[in-house]
């Protein structure tokens, strides 16, 4: 009888933790799109762009930028912004904050475009990063 109940107090708990996942997405579930950079075999970082949501960040787009791998290096986005199919500008958005953070930076954009990757710093030129994404600012 008491293998019976812990079988079933198991299945239940194990039902509900499976309810709470599929109910609350991760940062990278939510993502429209996302790139994956990778050091030595194994990822070191990612980046998830978010197209707008009413209510949250300001109602703008926004790029979440997650450190994975405890090498000492910074991970960054490197976003280039275009309209009407002509480059407007290029920039990086930099997060320092060690192994395991996640840093969010608000997209302010004009523009019909953005194309974004995820890179790490490894101290050598060129720096190591993902595949580019585009995605639509309109």
């Amino acid at each position: 009888m008491n293998r019976m109940r812990s079988a079933l107090r198991g299945a239940a708990v194990g039902a509900a933790a499976l309810g709470l996942a599929v109910l609350i997405p991760s940062a990278a579930q939510a993502a429209s799109s996302y790139s994956v950079v990778n050091t030595d075999g194994s990822r070191a970082g990612e980046a998830w762009y978010n197209r707008p949501v009413a209510g949250t960040h300001a109602d703008l787009p926004w790029i979440d930028l997650y450190d994975a791998k405890c090498d000492g290096h910074f991970v960054y986005v490197s976003i280039t912004v275009s309209w009407s199919g002509h480059l407007d500008h290029t920039y990086g958005l930099k997060n320092d904050g060690g192994c395991g953070t996640t840093r969010g930076f608000n997209l302010n954009e004009t523009g019909d475009s953005i194309t974004y990757r995820a890179c790490v710093s490894g101290g050598l030129w060129p720096d190591t990063c993902g595949p580019r994404r585009t995605e639509s600012l309109r």
